[in-house]
């Protein structure tokens, strides 16, 4: 065999075998890329799953303390067990702290539910309770107050609650986000017990410190007729 076409097998040899080597190589970039691929949907995927599953056990959390009482009013039947006097004082008891014995957690934990659902009632009930039983609770703040105010005002039945609680917060918060609301609240529930004089003078000061919010617009409604039977 002469010289060159023994170099020309030689070089079609090595043509071949980097051939083969280059699509060998590629190959193996292709599947490496496929599996980084894989793994960051799978990651993306896994970070998703968690998120859903935090969500659900937040649910649960909320909806636990909810099915305990249910399990209660279930099995109580027909019974009426005496409430307690220095908390809720209803002739419609729906707490049943005496029998219960709801820990603030679980009383917040049902009054917020309630609140959500518009059920007034009930929700100023477990509020008010978690007030009277745990005074001292670190679960008690300005949104808490606030709450209770307005469930107790919306419940038609306990303005007095509504001023109690908002005075509370009016006094130890300030500068809290709640406070000209808590003003305007505690306000109507005066005028719905009568107390003309004292909304009256809540009219005047938002009148004079602030005429340009939106509790000015609910209040000035009253305010020609107030000023007059006032005066007169």
């Amino acid at each position: 065999m002469s010289f060159f076409k023994l170099m020309s097998l030689i070089t079609l040899s090595f043509g071949l075998t980097a051939c083969n080597f280059m699509d060998s190589l590629v190959h193996k970039v292709e599947n490496i890329n496929k599996y980084e691929i894989a793994a960051l949907n799978l990651a993306k995927e896994n970070r998703s799953l968690k998120g859903k599953i935090y969500t659900l056990e937040s649910r649960i959390k909320e909806l636990e303390a909810k099915n305990k009482f249910l399990e209660f009013e279930s099995k109580k039947g027909k019974r009426t067990p005496a409430s307690i006097k220095t908390a809720v004082v209803a002739s419609n008891d729906l707490v049943k702290f005496s029998t219960f014995n709801w820990s603030d957690k679980d009383l917040l934990k049902i009054g917020n539910n309630e609140f959500s659902m518009k059920n007034y009632l009930k929700a100023a009930q477990f509020y008010y309770t978690l007030l009277k039983k745990y005074p001292s609770s670190k679960l008690i703040d300005d949104n808490v107050l606030f709450k209770t105010g307005v469930s107790s005002f919306e419940s038609g039945e306990y303005f007095e609650w509504t001023s109690e609680s908002l005075s509370k917060l009016i006094t130890q918060y300030p500068a809290s986000k709640f406070y000209r609301g808590a003003k305007l609240w505690r306000a109507l529930a005066y005028y719905k017990k009568g107390n003309t004089k004292e909304f009256y003078h809540t009219v005047e000061e938002f009148r004079i410190k602030y005429r340009n919010t939106p509790e000015w617009k609910i209040l000035s409604q009253h305010y020609e007729e107030l000023t007059h039977r006032y005066k007169n």
